[in-house]
């Protein structure tokens, strides 16, 4: 489930973005030396001198001015207005991660949240998601972009943080890492540039209720800033040109790497917490990069530029770059569930409605036997979670397929999915395209008619049966995107690391 928190990192690659913030701030100098007459290694080499004076403030600001003439020149994006650079440490990021996350979530939404993750069997029962979000998010992030207030806020570490797998291989984290910050500049100087032209804060709104299109739209949003950055990593040594150039595969085996290295790298919420959580929180950096790379591949920054205008409309989308950048696009098909209150009892209560998308889909089922293939082939899904007062749990999930085949090689998936769940042997309840269990007293339905798919959960047998034939009948139409649209629930804003 993709939050509105920040993303974690794991080394230099994996640097993060708020995109809702309300930051620390940290007095710069008054004698600021005319920039515009200093170039980008001038600057860098200032900033390195207050570095090592530890006026980390001063360095801020002219490694800040020193990215702002070299972002804007590798992106072919002029910046519209100077970024205002921060300094937090992680004490102070940790408090802010508690205020925020009680600003803009009410208890209703992380309970939503919580709920969607224990019905679709993501997270076990008392799970603390807040807790976890919190931890998650300040345990190892390098900094983070404000879009309401345009500023930008960079972690100093308040003492030195404990060794791991990458502080042995390339020596202990200081409390101002001069290479790091830099790293991260060119990453968050992005995201400012992003934000000037296109409006992240508005692009997001208009999604926050469908957790793909958010997802794949910070995948764009992490793609754009995480190539950038490998331009910078790779200055002096390679043109731009050459590392937009960089097949998407090679990113792939990176950030597979990486991830092989996590176990040993990562701080420890991040290890032990839900694999929909966790991958959630990398996706948008490897699949991301791999779509940009796609593109600038092919264009340079230009189609970049053009995508966020026309951002991706789904996760499938930015899975397989083909089904948006190619000739032939697959738009994704928007399902709206119909008035389902008549087929239930009054003791039921809806929480919200969200979308799965093939990437929620494959790490679901990332357990089951050709788990991607069975997630493929997704064109749309839509479901709502409801409760009673006694707690009880209750889901209602459509999705709609590429052809009858992949929608059953899904349903198939599924029941053997649903199976373990609930801890019911595989033999029991297998009728064809239908699957029909019992757990509790609450009846567990999957069913399969064409190129559709039906799953209700938790309620009684006769609401059951009323349920599968309202689903059936969702409404369908092409999934657009439309920056003026405003979200049936507003909640809170999503994170662009």
């Amino acid at each position: 489930m993709p939050l509105k928190t920040t993303l974690p990192s794991a080394a230099v690659l994996m640097l993060v973005l708020l995109l809702a913030a309300l930051p620390i701030s940290f007095a710069r100098g008054q004698d600021k030396p005319p920039v515009e007459m200093l170039t980008f290694d001038q600057l860098l080499a200032a900033g390195d001198k207050l570095a090592d004076a530890k006026d980390y403030a001063g360095a801020l600001a002219r490694y800040k001015d020193a990215y702002e003439k070299w972002v804007a020149e590798v992106r072919t994006l002029p910046f519209k207005q100077p970024v205002n650079p921060k300094l937090m440490t992680r004490g102070e990021l940790k408090a802010y991660m508690a205020k925020l996350l009680e600003e803009d979530y009410t208890e209703e939404e992380l309970h939503f949240i919580s709920q969607t993750l224990l019905a679709f069997g993501l997270a076990p029962k008392n799970f603390d998601l807040k807790k976890t979000i919190i931890d998650m998010h300040t345990e190892e992030v390098a900094g983070f972009y404000d879009p309401r207030k345009k500023d930008m806020v960079l972690i100093k570490e308040a003492e030195q943080k404990k060794a791991g797998l990458f502080d042995f291989i390339f020596g202990s984290t200081p409390e101002f890492d001069k290479e790091e910050q830099k790293f991260t500049l060119s990453h968050e100087m992005t995201h400012a540039l992003q934000d000037q032209h296109y409006d992240l804060r508005a692009m997001q709104e208009a999604v926050e209720d469908d957790d793909d299109m958010l997802l794949a739209m910070t995948a764009l949003i992490e793609g754009d800033a995480t190539v950038v950055m490998m331009v910078d990593m790779m200055r002096g040594e390679e043109t731009a040109q050459e590392v937009l150039r960089t097949p998407p595969a090679m990113a792939d085996a990176m950030f597979s790497l990486m991830r092989a290295t996590m176990p040993f790298a990562a701080g420890k919420t991040i290890k032990n917490a839900p694999a929909i959580l966790r991958e959630s929180l990398i996706y948008p950096y490897h699949r991301g990069t791999m779509l940009v790379l796609h593109m600038t591949n092919r264009g340079g920054f230009e189609p970049v530029s053009a995508a966020f205008r026309d951002p991706p409309l789904s996760t499938e989308q930015v899975i397989h770059p083909e089904k948006y950048a190619g000739k032939k696009r697959d738009v994704p098909t928007a399902l709206a569930l119909p008035d389902l209150a008549p087929a239930l009892d009054k003791r039921w209560k809806p929480l919200g409605e969200n979308v799965m998308g093939e990437f929620q889909i494959a790490v679901m089922l990332q357990k089951q036997p050709k788990a991607a293939a069975a997630a493929a082939g997704w064109d749309g899904d839509t479901y709502s979670i409801f409760e009673t007062d006694a707690k009880q749990t209750g889901l209602v999930w459509i999705s709609t397929w590429d052809s009858d085949k992949e929608a059953q090689e899904f349903c198939r998936a599924y029941q053997s999915y649903l199976r373990k769940k609930l801890d019911v042997p595989e033999a029991e309840g297998e009728i064809g395209d239908k699957l029909r269990l019992t757990k509790d007293g609450a009846e567990h339905r999957v069913e399969c008619r064409g190129p559709d798919v039906v799953a209700i959960e938790g309620f009684s047998e006769g609401e059951t049966g009323k349920l599968i034939d309202l689903a059936f009948s969702a409404e369908k139409s092409e999934k657009k995107f439309d920056i003026t649209r405003k979200p049936k629930k507003q909640k809170a804003e999503a994170a662009a690391p």
